[in-house]
């Protein structure tokens, strides 16, 4: 079978790549050109199987069109009044002190404030690619308090992601990377672990020192969200084999 059977016809453009891994028995990847359609600007598709076979990762990478924002497509609610680039600080001067702390499996902060959808969390992340890391980044997250994408995410967006799934049902593993001129976000659709939607915003606020805990209070609620639980945190771009 063609990678081009995998992928419905009206989703493809003229091109589509398709390699065997070196090395690796049984592993396959490709990539093919999704047909761009408003608010998209480009589309694509990366798809990847190793050892055991069918049980693939795909990611799905979306440009949008130039005066299309992050919060036209993203329901802004999931992250309340925090902005990406926030730091622990400035958090605490605009909303208080957090409800919680925690320190995640990597030795990363994590200050977390509900929000009308579920919790969101800022922490200043290491560059997983740097060898000897100068500093880390603020980044926002945002922990839904459902397992479902709908009403969360635009659905023409969402069809994407429909349609990956389709062609590949024992999809273990998909993410939708959506960019917006300054702005990134990683929206998991299926995954191994708890749901976190991260959403950065360029270079700004690059911390010059390493990570380090913010010396804040905790702020005593009732009834926090069970999604906002501790739960292991991979670095940008971590993928599981």
């Amino acid at each position: 079978m063609k990678y081009t059977d995998w992928i419905p016809h009206y989703l493809l453009t003229c091109t589509v790549s398709a390699v065997v891994c070196i090395g690796t028995a049984g592993c396959r990847s490709g990539e093919v050109e999704l047909i761009p359609r408003f608010p998209v600007k480009s589309a694509r598709l990366s798809f990847f199987t190793g050892r055991v076979p069918w049980r693939w990762q795909q990611e799905i990478w979306v440009h949008l069109e130039h005066d299309v924002k992050i919060r036209d497509i993203i329901d802004p609610r999931l992250f309340g009044s925090l902005q990406p680039g926030l730091t622990a600080e400035q958090a605490a001067v605009q909303l208080g002190p957090p409800v919680a702390i925690r320190t995640d499996s990597y030795g990363q902060t994590w200050y977390q404030y509900p929000t009308p959808l579920g919790v969101a969390e800022i922490g200043c992340e290491n560059p997983s690619s740097d060898s000897h890391p100068i500093g880390c980044s603020w980044s926002l997250y945002g922990i839904p308090k459902g397992s479902s994408s709908e009403g969360l995410l635009d659905p023409r967006i969402i069809s994407y992601a429909e349609e990956a799934l389709k062609a590949r049902p024992r999809t273990e593993y998909l993410a939708i990377h959506l960019f917006a001129y300054d702005d990134v976000v990683t929206f998991p659709i299926r995954t191994y672990e708890q749901r976190r939607i991260r959403w950065t915003r360029g270079q700004q606020n690059r911390a010059t020192a390493s990570n380090k805990p913010v010396n804040l209070t905790v702020r005593p609620v009732t009834g926090l969200a069970n999604s906002a639980r501790p739960a292991p945190v991979r670095p940008a771009g971590y993928r599981r084999r």
